[in-house]
């Protein structure tokens, strides 16, 4: 018997019209990594023209992109991810 998960307590992620169910939150440590990124990138980025983002917050195509890889994401991120960002020009 297939178990049944509630997908309405997981986060979409939509590539090429395909749906991928991901967690609804991402384990202690990869946050931790996530945030440490963050706190870097912004320090180093203060009062230059240069913003750093985090989920939603970005329109048009970036500079630089960092995917913090999961077990659960890594093909994908290392993969199909990957090759959207460079067909997209991100340097």
């Amino acid at each position: 018997m297939t178990p049944s998960y509630d997908l309405s307590q997981f986060k979409e992620e939509i590539l090429d019209g395909k749906v991928y169910y991901m967690p609804p939150s991402a384990s202690p440590k990869h946050g931790r990594v996530i945030s440490n990124i963050h706190f870097i990138f912004k320090s180093y980025l203060k009062n230059k023209t240069c913003e750093v983002f985090t989920d939603k917050g970005y329109e048009g195509i970036p500079t630089l992109i960092v995917e913090v890889l999961s077990p659960i994401s890594i093909d994908r991120d290392k993969n199909i991810k990957f090759k959207k960002y460079k067909a997209c020009s991100v340097k």
